[in-house]
């Protein structure tokens, strides 16, 4: 029924394909984006489609359910032979006759998306919000990139620092109460506040 279909989730692998007819009772529709869709996206399986449930006292298909399962506020039905819309009296319902006269060739409604100015500028307000969200994550993950990596530069040149350190110590022969650099860095100045403030020995 109309709640297996807004409970339909698209990444359930068992729901990906739908039978090659719609069940009995149920109309299968084709969603396209617009009119001149219908004609570039004819039996190319791009469309979005889903099979929705006839009344079963009149044969009539509600159009507001499908309006409500694709997300629009307005949809118009194609006649399925001319590739013209259809402008049914009810807007929100599409009569037995009209389904049979609309699907006649192929068994599938077509509709189009024909949002309202309101729903346009929601779009809009949201896809912007997608994008700058997309935008501001992309930077985010870029500098805490480059921070880690500076990190790690930064890490490797004070270790090669400190073997070089080391090195020189023994070579040269600095004295052994002068503090060795993994000392200083590992907390000797901290455990030596006299000697840095320039109070003790």
């Amino acid at each position: 029924m109309y709640e297996e279909a807004l409970e339909w989730d698209p990444r359930d692998p068992e729901k990906q394909v739908l039978d090659e007819q719609a069940p009995d009772g149920y109309i299968r529709v084709d969603f396209y984006p617009n009119l001149d869709a219908v004609d570039d996206l004819h039996d190319m399986l791009n469309f979005v489609t889903w099979d929705f449930p006839l009344d079963s006292d009149t044969g009539d298909l509600d159009l507001q359910m499908v309006r409500e399962y694709f997300g629009t506020d307005q949809i118009i039905p194609i006649c399925s032979t001319r590739f013209k819309p259809f402008y049914p009296a009810n807007p929100d319902k599409l009569s037995a006759l009209a389904v049979h006269t609309l699907t006649e060739h192929g068994g599938r409604l077509k509709v189009v998306d024909c949002p309202s100015p309101e729903r346009v500028k929601w779009r809009e307000r949201r896809l912007r919000l997608i994008i700058a969200s997309r935008i501001f994550w992309t930077i985010m993950d870029n500098r805490i990139s480059m921070f880690l990596f500076i990190c790690g530069v930064l890490m490797f040149l004070l270790g090669l620092w400190g073997k070089l350190h080391s090195y020189a110590a023994v070579r040269i022969g600095i004295p052994d109460d002068r503090p060795r650099f993994w000392e200083v860095l590992n907390g000797g100045i901290f455990y030596r506040p006299g000697r840095v403030l320039g109070n003790g020995a």
